[in-house]
């Protein structure tokens, strides 16, 4: 469905220098909008770029997928900012959906405010600059926030997370599948948090490449992901797959140790090729033909939590490849999935206690020219102010050598990052 509202503003642009508050003023200006997305890239080293530090508020259109082709392509073509996610049921016939997200949301928004460095800022809007800067820096910084401790139950208990990787062994030792992404819950309820508050201490925690804050009416996405999902440069795609975790160690011999056994593990790097192969393949079918190449292969990146594995696949489109074809062909992300896609997807929605809704969609943007980058919505939380009910989800690659308890203890790492955070709100 999509929501259309009549305008004949002229944009106003303007560059100046701002207080060191005022990325934390302008976040309290937008909640008071019905929606914003705030992404964040953190400055991050990263092929082909981080997100940048951009905060999109309130909105002159706005797009709800349901009719998921028809409202992508009005999305990626309209020639306008717009910020948003789908989630990772958004080409499933499946209707059930995590915290009553919808299948995808996005946004034409108002505002559109650069950070820069230095305190330096680039704001576009439909309203006077100068009113904007008045009523952001007007806001006082919040002292007393809301946030309490929450308790989390995981929807899996550890032996029945154990049984049913053996069953997914299972069904690969058979031939069924390669390779399987498989996912644990963590539900919480009558939760009470400050998102801004939840979202700057997770990102303090774990500051990754394409970190994103995002509103829509009563719910929330808080997310700092570490991976990419596609990225496009008029006619360039980039697909990032990240497949291998291992622990940051704060001994630089252990940590170094750690990163070592992580690049030359055979384990992870046969994961990590298997989904390359299976992104390698998703590319071809709407780049032209011999463009596809990996650029960098097994590649370590070491963020503050963790190091990750990641490969960066890239291919060229005709002029004629429209947007909306791409993901169609691409998504979701095979990381997420396995290989073969569909059958282990067809695993997933039998194994897994309940649909992923938003989590292991993308969140990103799509800029007027229509270049976009969309991220992979891992380590986030999605939060209804509403039912006060609070998600989080986990998971790992699961292939033939897989080690069930490592797994699920690679599942604990990623999940203690996030209950970290809340544990001391």
């Amino acid at each position: 469905m999509i929501y259309f509202w009549a305008f004949y503003f002229m944009w106003n642009k303007k560059q100046l220098i701002v207080s060191i508050d005022f990325e934390q003023k302008a976040l309290l200006w937008a909640e008071t909008k019905q929606c914003y997305c705030f992404l964040n890239g953190n400055n991050c080293d990263y092929t082909y770029d981080s997100f940048p530090k951009i905060l999109a508020i309130g909105f002159r259109e706005q797009t709800i997928l349901r009719n998921e082709k028809q409202e992508l392509d009005t999305v990626l073509n309209s020639k306008q900012y717009q910020f948003g996610y789908f989630a990772y049921d958004l080409f499933s016939n499946n209707q059930s959906n995590t915290s009553d997200f919808p299948k995808g949301y996005f946004f034409s928004p108002e505002t559109v405010i650069r950070f820069n460095k230095n305190q330096e800022i680039e704001i576009e809007s439909i309203y006077a600059i100068e009113e904007i800067i008045n009523t952001i820096e007007s806001f006082t910084l919040l002292k007393d926030l809301k946030s309490k401790n929450i308790t989390f139950v995981a929807l899996e208990s550890k032996a029945n997370y154990i049984e049913k990787i053996e069953q997914l062994k299972q069904h690969i030792n058979r031939g069924n599948i390669y390779q399987i992404n498989y996912c644990i819950e963590f539900e919480a309820y009558n939760a009470i948090i400050n998102p801004i508050e939840v979202y700057q201490k997770l990102n303090n925690q774990s500051p990754m490449p394409f970190s994103g804050l995002m509103k829509l009416g009563h719910q929330y996405i808080i997310c700092a992901s570490p991976e990419r999902y596609l990225k496009r440069i008029e006619s360039l795609v980039i697909s990032q797959p990240m497949k291998g975790t291992a622990p940051r160690h704060p001994d630089p011999i252990i940590d170094n140790q750690n990163k070592s056994d992580l690049k030359n593990s055979a384990k992870e790097r046969a994961e990590n090729t298997m989904i390359v192969d299976l992104v390698r393949n998703d590319l071809s079918r709407f780049c032209k033909s011999g463009t596809v190449e990996v650029e960098k292969m097994h590649e370590i990146y070491s963020f503050f939590p963790v190091h990750q594995m990641v490969t960066t696949i890239t291919g060229t489109i005709t002029d004629q490849t429209e947007s909306r074809f791409a993901i169609e062909q691409s998504f979701p992300m095979g990381s997420m999935t396995g290989a073969p896609k569909i059958r282990a997807m067809e695993l997933i929605d039998k194994f897994e206690n309940k649909p992923r809704g938003a989590f292991s969609g993308a969140m990103g943007f799509v800029e007027p020219n229509g270049n976009f980058d969309f991220n992979v919505l891992i380590r986030s939380i999605f939060y209804n102010t509403k039912t006060k009910k609070l998600t989080y989800n986990v998971g790992s690659g699961i292939t033939s050598t897989s080690d069930s308890e490592k797994e699920y203890e690679e599942c604990m790492l990623k999940a203690s990052i996030i209950q970290k955070v809340l544990s001391n709100n």
